[in-house]
């Protein structure tokens, strides 16, 4: 098994990996940086070790067997008047790792019309989505439950749920956050208020609370990156400056204890799960590329889009996340993979390689001696 050190080693390339810019999302000359690694590289800053290390080392420490861990996640495209790609795969994939890793429970936060593609996203990943109260008891089960868009509603109900279900943690996976203003803002600066359920209250009332949260962003209008906002304001034109009469401008206030930024939001979640594999020395807690297939096939014929395009199907070559042909994805994924059995596979075999039997040594040293010899004879 790696070492807590070895775990945090390994952790730096899964953030190099995730956070790693792959095509024109940012495009040069839209931000004067390479613009979600500069963010990547704010958040280090601030928490001081890589994001995935901290958020598997945080849920490996608070969430015990039978715990609730609730999830917020979903995002419409006003574009096309659809839920997007980014957010309900990586809650799906990330729900699965932690009932399989953790014994946890799953309860989904997002707004109604997006109910169908959380569902679809989770029977992609081989969980049911069942009534709250079964998916709270029996693993493999995940729970679905809406939030208020108002925002006076949405402080009164944050306490209700959060004293019925008692979350040992709470994960927001490309979910909205009010600006300073307190206004919902889409990437490109229009109020999306009216399509955006209020769950970054929800958030912020479990922080107080110390309830161990964590967010996952990749533009800078999500929950989790308020911890990061000047740097957010300072390197994106919209970051202060929005398109909507509210002039506040895009950034998120709300903060969460672990911000994971990544290129994109899903791939977040994927870095988490690859961090909790490594410490609980279990593969089998990071999904496959063939899982992530099936997740993101579910989700485009649920109806799920990503933008520009806003095609969706149930072939992965129909199915787009942020921009990219869903194969992507899917690769991302088999990296992972290969980096967590890659590490685990060192560590195995460390022990006998740097430090084998008596018998092994000495046969070495036999070996060293007879080639040596007869490498200097084919010198002369």
């Amino acid at each position: 098994m790696l070492s807590d050190s070895e775990i945090e080693i390994a952790c730096n390339s899964i953030d190099r990996l995730i956070s790693t810019s792959i095509g024109g999302k940012f495009a040069a000359g839209f931000t004067p940086v390479d613009y979600i690694p500069a963010l990547a590289d704010a958040a280090r800053e601030k928490q001081g070790t890589p994001a995935t290390y901290l958020a598997a080392k945080k849920l490996k420490e608070r969430v015990k067997p039978g715990d609730t861990v609730l999830f917020g996640t979903g995002w419409f495209l006003a574009h096309y008047m659809a839920g997007e790609t980014d957010g309900p795969p990586g809650v799906a994939a990330l729900a699965r790792a932690l009932d399989l890793g953790l014994d946890a429970r799953t309860v989904i936060v997002t707004e109604p019309r997006l109910n169908e593609i959380c569902k679809a996203a989770c029977i992609g990943a081989g969980l049911r989505v069942t009534p709250l109260a079964e998916a709270r008891e029996i693993p493999r089960r995940v729970g679905i439950m809406n939030f208020p868009f108002d925002q006076k509603e949405a402080r009164k109900r944050a306490k209700e749920v959060l004293d019925e279900l008692q979350p040992a943690a709470c994960i927001a996976i490309e979910k909205g956050s009010r600006n300073v203003k307190g206004v919902y803002h889409s990437l490109w600066g229009l109020d999306i208020s009216p399509m955006t359920s209020c769950v970054d209250i929800l958030f912020e009332e479990a922080k107080d609370r110390e309830i161990l949260t964590i967010g996952a962003g990749d533009g800078g209008n999500e929950i989790g990156i308020g911890g990061i906002a000047d740097t957010v304001n300072k390197l994106y034109p919209k970051g202060t400056k929005c398109n909507c009469p509210c002039g506040g401008g895009i950034t998120a206030t709300t903060e969460t204890d672990v911000l994971v930024m990544a290129y994109v939001s899903n791939w977040g979640a994927n870095g988490i799960e690859a961090a909790l594999a490594l410490s609980l020395d279990r593969e089998d807690v990071l999904h496959t590329g063939v899982v992530e297939k099936h997740i993101l096939e579910q989700t485009g014929l649920a109806g799920a889009i990503a933008s520009p395009y806003g095609y969706s199907g149930p072939a992965i070559s129909q199915t787009k996340v942020d921009q990219m042909p869903g194969e992507i994805s899917i690769q991302i994924i088999d990296l992972l993979n290969y980096m967590v059995q890659s590490y685990m596979l060192d560590v195995r075999l460390r022990k006998w390689y740097q430090h084998p039997p008596a018998e092994q040594e000495e046969r070495m040293k036999k070996w060293i001696k007879q080639l040596g010899t007869e490498y200097s004879k084919q010198q002369l």
